[in-house]
């Protein structure tokens, strides 16, 4: 669709125009009337929007959610008891708006090894759903981690009908943007986080602005910087290239200012692979050992490293890794202790704090001794997490996830109509790769709905979908 979407709008007879002019009145004046309906006004547009426009809309949803996301602490009392919030309702009615626009248009995905992957991923998930204890919670974590292979498979169709790849390079870029508005607002005073935001230890500042986690703002960072780099490389000189190369500067920056020990392996990991891609191998394996001396010069990486041996010095065993450490112990005593069902299928999505508690070897996390949320509870390692809750079939369905990830880009980094994007997305993806060994990043739209979008970008199901990204890149590839 792309062109040819937007000029049917503009011939559309006069009493259909009219409704697209009457819509918006109506939606606003509903919205006016609370909170909740506020919030279903926001979400009935944008589901109106991306059915309408699904390939237009890709690259908007994602330039939104960083803002849509800074509300996650308004939330409105609904049915069954649950709370809701613009974040949750918004994020279902994009990705249900998503499936519907492709249900409509009858559209078919290629055959791809990928594509396999995620069928048997959302398999063994709505298993885990069927047998999960706690089936409210648990429907939540489903939809989390099912909702966006919506936006997956929407990317595919995109590509089948030639989406600009500079346009979503440039999206994907600025996805920091709002991110350093929120750490640059906290720093000056002019912003203060909200009483339900993570608090900064004692000895050091994690910027959050008014999101939830200082994570938050180091995961938009990650996403940005290799994007950033892939932008100031095709623009190559000029001042244009100058502030591409400033912008992945300051996204690099900003991603480890959190001071979160996993964000700065995170980054750092990063920087190696973007080394490694550039053919500067031997500035690479350098830059490791200069890199975490130069960090170590700087008071809060010093703070947030005595933070992470305190424990040991305390005797507070259970609190090292913020008490992941235990938390990991337990979910592989989980393992042992289940039963043959339980291996092979898991104990059900949303078993993991109850698993954490349980089997804990130190009786402090179970009796709350801790420090942690309940949220914090769970396994903090998505393949642990994978594991517990889905068994077998499920961890290995997760790995398949970053093995077919890496096999596509590497395979996709080769063609020099998809490469540097390809190329870019491998950095985003080691990123997210270390993330997941220290918590659940595909839990989270703020990175799980980027990653899926771009491994769908780069998807390769034939060589004829390869020439029609070519052929609609009219504005110019990152080169």
């Amino acid at each position: 669709m792309g062109v040819s979407e937007n000029s049917a709008v503009l011939t559309q007879t006069p009493s259909r125009l009219h409704w697209l002019l009457l819509g918006p009145l109506v939606l606003g004046a509903v919205s006016a009337q609370g909170p909740i309906w506020f919030m279903g006004g926001c979400a009935t547009a944008l589901f109106i929007l991306v059915v309408a426009f699904p390939i237009a809309s890709l690259p908007a949803v994602l330039l939104i959610k960083p803002l849509i996301d800074l509300f996650w602490f308004v939330k409105i009392p609904g049915p069954y008891g649950m709370e809701y919030n613009l974040q949750s309702i918004t994020g279902l009615a994009i990705s249900f708006g998503f499936g519907i626009a492709l249900l409509l248009r009858r559209w078919k995905p290629q055959f791809a090894a990928m594509n396999g992957v995620v069928v048997l991923y959302t398999a063994i998930t709505i298993v885990g759903l069927v047998r999960a204890p706690e089936k409210q919670q648990a429907m939540q974590d489903a939809l989390r981690l099912i909702s966006p292979f919506f936006l997956f498979c929407a990317a595919q169709y995109a590509v089948d009908r030639g989406i600009n790849l500079r346009s979503m390079t440039f999206v994907l870029a600025v996805y920091s943007l709002v991110p350093l508005a929120m750490a640059l607002g906290q720093m000056s005073g002019v912003l203060v986080p909200p009483e339900q935001s993570v608090a900064s230890p004692e000895t050091l500042l994690r910027v959050t602005g008014i999101y939830h986690h200082p994570l938050d703002i180091s995961w938009r960072a990650s996403v940005a910087l290799p994007f950033s780099i892939c932008l100031a490389t095709e623009l190559a000189r000029g001042s244009p290239a100058r502030t591409a190369w400033f912008w992945a500067a300051v996204s690099g920056i900003l991603a480890i200012s959190s001071f979160v020990r996993s964000a700065i392996v995170a980054t750092g990991a990063q920087v190696f692979t973007i080394l490694w891609q550039g053919k500067h191998r031997v500035v690479a394996f350098a830059a490791v050992p200069l890199g975490l001396a130069g960090l170590l010069l700087l008071p809060p990486v010093r703070a947030a490293l005595n933070d992470a041996i305190r424990p040991v010095a305390e005797g507070k065993v259970y609190e090292i890794g913020t008490g992941r450490a235990m938390l990991f112990v337990a979910h592989a005593r989980a393992f042992a202790d289940a039963t043959l069902m339980e291996k092979v299928l898991g104990r059900g999505l949303h078993s993991s704090p109850s698993v954490s508690r349980d089997y804990s070897p130190i009786p402090a996390i179970a009796s709350g001794e801790t420090e942690t949320e309940e949220g914090n509870m769970g396994a903090h390692n998505q393949f642990l997490r994978a594991l517990t809750e889905t068994g077998l079939v499920g961890l290995v369905c997760t790995i398949g996830i970053f093995v077919g990830s890496f096999m596509v880009l590497r395979r996709r980094s080769r063609d020099p109509r998809v490469g540097p994007f390809a190329k870019a997305t491998l950095i985003l993806t080691t990123g997210i790769l270390i993330y997941a060994l220290v918590g659940h990043p595909l839990d989270f739209p703020a990175l799980s709905w980027p990653f899926w979008v771009c491994i769908g970008l780069c998807v390769d199901g034939s060589n004829q979908r390869g020439n029609r990204i070519d052929a609609g890149n009219t504005g110019g590839e990152c080169e």
